[in-house]
């Protein structure tokens, strides 16, 4: 394979069906990765299965990259009822976007397959060499078809025109915008559709097709996001290239795992006069690996977040998907994440603010590290759609934050601290308003500094200055902040082992991917007494240069001179506010 170069970040780059499970998440990726020439248009705008609008459209935009995950998709029933059309509509997008592409010469295509094009029967775990080895599975015969039939023109452009198109093939996909209607979705959305109905209407028993005996392998659609990426900046070969996690489950433990998030207390049934579709589908993901990607998201975590994510939609009375991968996302929630340890008092105080948002569909998540104080005992007497709770030991503020984000169902997340409120009622509004008008993936606002009920400071600093920041002479309040849970998964969540000033180094880290939102408005109040913000302001500069170092981040592009620069700033920090204080924005309990 030759050795290529990463996309410009600055091309155009045109992600058909980036609506969908699929196509949604590959945006988030590279939107997260700096990329600033993404394209997309919905079906209603252009509908890709019509050739002359297909046409029209690559020629307006023109772009140098494309994306193909535009498909009509669905389950087994619905493959089995509709053959034609999965057959029909697919090749007819397929080739068109293609056809359009090639008449522009687009040099780097990726066309999003599917793991259905191998044999029903293939060795496990399925290689990429498997392809056209044997029968196919016939419930969904029709669509692996027109996949194959994609894969076909990528490598004979390539072969005829030397232009560089590349196949992925992903394994079963679940995640943000998935499409549960009951006729037409995949097994694991319409196993939490399921399960979240019968909690809701209290039924004793669910009866599920199949014998529950199949094993199926599932990817979280976010994973898939930044595959896409690391195989466009580094692949170039006429194979298509597995996409997946290496392990696979039975949709009967599968099943019992989703009973137990929902609460599901009945019996679990399995109709066996239902076709059980392939007895195995896992892919064979060495290749991947060897090119240095590996999924992130464990199963368990990420059927938690979108089952919860189900639930919210549904709760919120929000639309669902229809089985296109480019129809409308349900609408975007924020997640706020609190911890706390034995502060009861505290976490009522921020409890009652989040519930008292308006405007801005969200939930909220407390991690209490076991509280031994009455936290837990209060927190169910509060649970409900917005509020779930964890209540068990942690490794630490930024695990328990971690653990948090992994059970986010939102787009955006917030982290807050026992004690910490909004500044008003439709402060987490602004947040999400922040960086939605920006398009930005981080941001953050102003926040007042609280000691015995007075004002003794406030956070954050605006316009954002880069070099001030990394310099250590400005802090981000991350109780001010707000975050694309995508970016932060892209950046693999918070360091726990960074230490107390973990938050700022964050910021350094999400800063190397995009500049920050801001908005001069107060966003939160916090309690200004803890360890954190009493810190003396030596050891912020000498974290930051920590953060720096580790990050190859340098303010000046010089490590010696970055470093002069930050001993200069924490002197006059000394000789100005005492050795002893700084007010920066964070809270204590780095032991938490």
């Amino acid at each position: 394979m030759p050795d290529i170069q990463p996309l410009d970040r600055h091309a155009r780059v045109y992600i058909a069906g980036h609506n969908g499970l699929a196509g949604s998440a590959i945006w988030r990726a590279m939107e997260a990765g700096g990329f600033t020439g993404l394209v997309g248009a919905r079906s209603s705008e252009v509908d890709l299965r019509d050739r002359d609008a297909t046409f029209d459209y690559l020629n307006t935009i023109e772009p140098e990259v494309v994306v193909l995950a535009a498909a009509r998709v669905g389950g087994i029933a619905a493959n089995e009822t509709y053959p034609a059309e999965f057959l029909s509509e697919n090749l007819r997008i397929q080739v068109n976007v293609m056809d359009a592409a090639r008449e522009l010469r687009v040099d780097r295509l990726l066309f999003l397959g599917s793991s259905c094009i191998y044999p029903k029967l293939a060795e496990q775990p399925i290689k990429e060499t498997s392809l056209l080895t044997g029968a196919l599975e016939p419930t969904n015969e029709a669509y692996a078809i027109a996949k194959i039939a994609g894969i076909m023109q990528v490598q004979a452009v390539r072969k005829q025109d030397k232009l560089r198109w590349i196949s992925a093939m992903p394994t079963n996909l679940y995640g943000t915008g998935d499409n549960y209607d009951p006729e037409s979705s995949h097994v694991l959305a319409a196993l939490i559709r399921r399960f979240y109905c019968a909690t809701e209407d209290d039924l004793s028993q669910v009866t599920l097709w199949g014998t529950g005996a199949p094993r199926r392998e599932f990817l979280h659609a976010d994973d898939l996001g930044l595959a896409v990426v690391h195989i466009l900046d580094r692949y170039d070969d006429a194979r298509p290239i597995n996409v997946g996690v290496g392990e696979d489950i039975s949709i009967r433990d599968l099943a019992a795992m989703i009973a137990e998030i929902s609460g599901f207390k009945g019996s679990i049934l399995f109709d066996s006069s239902r076709p059980d579709g392939t007895p195995r589908k896992l892919l064979d993901v060495s290749r991947i690996h060897e090119l240095g990607w590996r999924a992130r998201t464990s199963l368990r975590v990420g059927v938690e977040s979108t089952y919860h994510e189900h639930a919210n939609s549904r709760s919120l009375g929000m639309s669902l998907t229809s089985g296109r991968e480019d129809d409308q996302l349900p609408l975007p929630v924020l997640t706020v994440v609190t911890i706390c340890r034995n502060e009861l008092a505290g976490l009522k105080l921020t409890v009652e603010s989040v519930q008292a948002q308006e405007g801005i569909h969200l939930e909220h998540i407390v991690i209490d590290a076991a509280s031994s104080d009455g936290s837990p005992a209060y927190l169910a007497t509060r649970r409900g759609s917005k509020l779930r709770y964890i209540s068990e030991p942690d490794n630490g503020r930024y695990d328990a934050m971690n653990k948090g984000a992994g059970k986010a169902a939102g787009q955006y997340l917030w982290f807050m601290h026992a004690g910490d409120q909004f500044a008003n009622a439709t402060s987490a509004k602004t947040g999400v308003e922040l960086l939605r008008g920006s398009g930005s993936v981080w941001g953050y606002g102003l926040s007042k500094v609280m000691r015995s009920g007075e004002v003794v400071a406030l956070g954050g600093s605006v316009p954002f200055n880069a070099s001030r920041f990394l310099l250590g002479g400005r802090i981000i309040p991350h109780q001010a902040s707000i975050v694309r849970r995508d970016l932060f998964s892209a950046l693999g969540g918070y360091d726990t082992e960074f230490g107390l000033a973990e938050d700022q180094h964050f910021f350094v880290r999400a800063l190397r991917k995009a500049q920050p939102a801001v908005s001069a408005e107060f966003l939160c109040v916090f309690d200004g007494t803890g360890a954190g913000s009493l810190r003396g302001p030596v050891m912020h500069y000498f974290d930051m240069v920590r953060g720096r170092h580790r990050e190859k981040h340098w303010a000046t592009g010089n490590a010696v001179l970055d470093i002069l620069l930050t001993s200069l700033l924490a002197v006059g920090s000394v000789v100005r506010y005492g050795i002893s204080t700084i007010n920066d924005g964070r809270r204590d309990d780095d032991d938490q």
